[in-house]
């Protein structure tokens, strides 16, 4: 199989990490940003990830993690506990795709969108994650143990943390939602993964 993507971790990160901790063989194709507008084209929806496996191409990026998080044993098979898994992969996207939109902006209008993410819907959607997250004693979204909805949260508190993201201040998890970063690091401290992003 092979999984197409940035050179960055992005939408794909919590993939590699699933496809890794299962050592499911897979080929990761990388590609600089700059040369998107010549492979935009080729792709379905004209986005990525992609997953290319036994001839079928599978686009979107959650449903691509789902299907690593299966062959990987990171996905619950109770069907309550895999809702839960869901619950934060669709809510994840729900946010990110507002943060996307001014991936393109620039100068005061991306500043001014950002503001206004950080003023209203991010710490809304950050409140809101941080219910969905277990206790002390299982600080995991579904089934008290890992799972690819563990790993797309911590992938994203990484993103929001990373101070690549201009106007949104590497401390702002920390701030409004503390469980969450409190749960990045525990994930990103666990062995299994941490031996992926090393």
């Amino acid at each position: 199989m092979k999984l197409t993507y940035f050179e960055f971790p992005g939408r794909a990160g919590p993939i590699r990490i699933a496809l890794g901790i299962g050592k499911i063989a897979f080929e990761d194709e990388r590609f600089a940003y700059a040369d998107w507008p010549n492979l935009k084209g080729e792709m379905p929806l004209g986005a990525v990830p992609v997953l290319d496996v036994q001839g079928t191409r599978l686009c979107q990026s959650n449903a691509i993690l789902r299907y690593a998080g299966r062959l990987s044993g990171l996905y619950p098979d109770d069907l309550l506990e895999a809702a839960k898994c869901d619950q934060m992969l669709d809510t994840i996207e729900e946010i990110l795709s507002r943060i996307v939109d001014t991936m393109m902006m620039e100068g005061e209008e991306q500043k001014a969108a950002r503001d206004g993410l950080c003023e209203g819907p991010l710490p809304f959607f950050l409140d809101a994650m941080q219910t969905m997250v277990g206790t002390d004693d299982k600080p995991y979204v579904a089934g008290g143990k890992l799972s690819v909805a563990d790993l797309k949260l911590a992938n994203f508190v990484g993103m929001l943390s990373s101070g690549q993201l201009d106007y949104v201040p590497t401390d702002f998890v920390e701030r409004n939602a503390p469980g969450l970063a409190a749960h990045a690091a525990h994930i990103g401290s666990l062995p299994q993964v941490a031996a992926q992003t090393a």
